[in-house]
């Protein structure tokens, strides 16, 4: 019959044996019990009042090999009595209390595995996107995929291991193959994306922090170009020909930032969801300085619009995926691509924008309307300086202004008509 030991709260069978493992059940009232065996007295048979059981070892961590421990006694699961015989039990927890004794832990040991797994850098990287979800952050698809592509090869690895020397090199590595734009792009994202960790407390610190790009020699100072530069109106007209005759998402990008100054994320990720009658609102989670932005829809810019088929929420999506969800990627190569078709010096994407903000000066704009068109004044302060109506007014009119010049632009070889 069953034995009592009150000390550990248990009943045990002083034998199982090969068939009777398969069938014990509880005491009566009982939820479940564990049951003991004799040939190998740390293996228990934990079995459940809906017919479960559960192989395990019962055991004290040693300090010191061959030392008894006054830890409290630990439960290793090994198996399920349906699929492990009582035979394959013992075997298993021999092998489990030869390593015991030797000094191992094996619950501490899974512990510190899960530990480690939870803090893997593909792990964090998903509680990023999980907090970014939370947030409403609108790019959040974007950043993921920047730093899932940047640490490519090191998602195994603790994020804590990861070092500024770990960091710089693949920045490096970003550099060689996408350009130095995609290196500052994953450095400033993974930069945020530590400072979440530290946050956590999953790393200490943020690795980034205080560091400094390396200051350009004189040589390179001398050799290197301007930053940035103005597009010519012979030039506007041929990269608009250019990026209207692709066709694709990408072309139609780069006409929504030639009419509405707009950064080069907010055409790629604008959303249909942000069009309203006369006005394309980007919320504040979207924007640089986090506050929002209007862009009036001007009549080339309604004609774009009107001119999208429908894939999902993005208005501009990439083509090589379906859904409609995703950005398009590859920019290196897509501005290579217009910039020999159009035939022009190379040029960025914010050049664009640099081009309308000129215009405008040239144009006579003050300076409030024109940097409230790119988005670098807020309404509060545009409400000190014009009325409401005003101003609203005045950037319709800039917009449309600008809408028609472009398309005359393109339309007579850049020659202004």
């Amino acid at each position: 019959m069953p034995l009592v030991m009150p000390q550990l709260g248990v009943h045990v069978v002083l034998r199982l044996t090969g068939t009777n493992y398969k069938t014990v059940v509880p005491g009566e009232g009982r939820r479940d019990e564990i049951i003991f065996d004799s040939h190998v007295p740390a293996l228990g048979l934990r079995v459940y009042a809906s017919g479960a059981g559960r192989w395990l070892v019962q055991y004290r961590p040693t300090s010191t090999p061959g030392v008894r421990s006054k830890i409290a006694p630990k439960r290793l699961r090994i198996g399920d009595r349906r699929v492990m015989s009582l035979s394959e039990a013992r075997e298993t927890a021999r092998r489990v209390l030869g390593q015991i004794a030797s000094g191992r832990d094996p619950l501490a040991e899974q512990a510190d595995l899960r530990r480690r797994e939870g803090q893997a850098v593909s792990a964090v990287i998903g509680l990023y996107e999980h907090e970014m979800n939370r947030r409403g952050i609108v790019n959040r698809r974007t950043v993921a995929s920047t730093l899932r592509r940047g640490f490519a090869g090191t998602m195994g690895k603790e994020l804590s291991d990861l070092k500024l020397a770990d960091l710089v090199r693949l920045t490096e590595v970003i550099a060689r193959r996408s350009g130095a734009g995609a290196a500052a792009d994953f450095r400033s994202r993974s930069s945020a994306f530590f400072g979440f960790a530290a946050a956590q407390g999953i790393v200490e610190r943020n690795p980034w922090a205080g560091y400094r790009m390396p200051r350009a020699s004189r040589a390179e100072r001398v050799e290197a170009p301007n930053k940035g530069r103005i597009l010519s109106e012979q030039e506007t007209a041929a990269v608009w020909r250019a990026a209207r005759e692709r066709g694709d998402s990408f072309g139609r990008i780069i006409q929504f930032l030639m009419l509405s100054g707009a950064r080069r994320g907010e055409g790629a990720g604008l959303r249909w969801e942000w069009i309203a009658p006369e006005w394309v609102d980007l919320p504040a989670v979207f924007t640089k300085q986090a506050r929002g932005h209007s862009i009036p829809i001007s009549s080339g810019i309604r004609e774009l619009l009107d001119g999208s088929p429908k894939r999902g929420d993005l208005i501009w999506p990439s083509e090589r995926r379906v859904g409609g969800a995703t950005t398009i990627s590859g920019w290196a190569n897509l501005m290579s691509d217009l910039i020999q078709a159009a035939g022009v010096p190379r040029f960025t994407p914010h050049d664009l924008r640099r081009t309308f903000r000129t215009w405008a000066e040239q144009q006579g704009i003050s300076d409030a309307i024109a940097e409230a068109a790119l988005g670098h004044v807020d309404q509060s302060t545009l409400k000190r300086v014009y009325a409401l109506s005003q101003w609203r007014t005045e950037l319709i009119e800039l917009f449309e202004r600008w809408s028609d010049h472009v398309v005359n632009l393109a339309r007579h070889d850049g020659r202004p008509h």
